[in-house]
């Protein structure tokens, strides 16, 4: 089974080292937002990836995770400024990459959410794939045909 729970993992931490001290929430935030803000990291799409770099590697798949991150709070200069502190860290990282086309009207609507300032990256991770038996030859294969005369 493969598991993307390293890398949610390390999606969280980059987020608390880049943003200081955020909550984080692992599914689509709710429009209310309490006394408190954080982040809302919602895996939003799993792909094969186009290209698995300049050297694959035997039973190896690349996948590329898509997450969409938002903020929660009703400071929206506070919103505005994190969502800008993680695109900038976004753009320096050597793993993530920032989808630049954002998500469409019609995306937000099918979430049942109102557009809000948000940040799509896109993380890429490596599965194994099982390797299969070999099939045992028990007898020699025999090969039948028609002679033609």
């Amino acid at each position: 089974m493969i598991k993307t729970e390293h890398t949610y993992n390390m999606l969280k931490r980059w987020i608390t080292e880049t943003t200081g001290h955020t909550q984080i929430a692992p599914e689509l935030a709710p429009e209310e937002r309490g006394d408190h803000a954080f982040v809302s990291v919602y895996l939003k799409e799993i792909a094969s990836s186009v290209t698995t770099g300049a050297r694959p590697v035997n039973n190896t798949v690349q996948l590329v995770l898509t997450y969409l991150i938002t903020v929660i709070s009703d400071d929206i200069h506070l919103i505005n400024d994190t969502v800008a502190t993680l695109t900038v860290a976004a753009l320096g990282h050597d793993t993530i990459e920032v989808d630049q086309k954002g998500l469409l009207p019609s995306e937000w609507q099918a979430m049942n959410l109102t557009p809000k300032p948000s940040l799509l990256i896109k993380i890429p991770l490596n599965c194994e794939k099982e390797k299969k038996s070999p099939v045992l030859v028990e007898k020699p294969h025999v090969l039948k045909g028609n002679i033609i005369k």
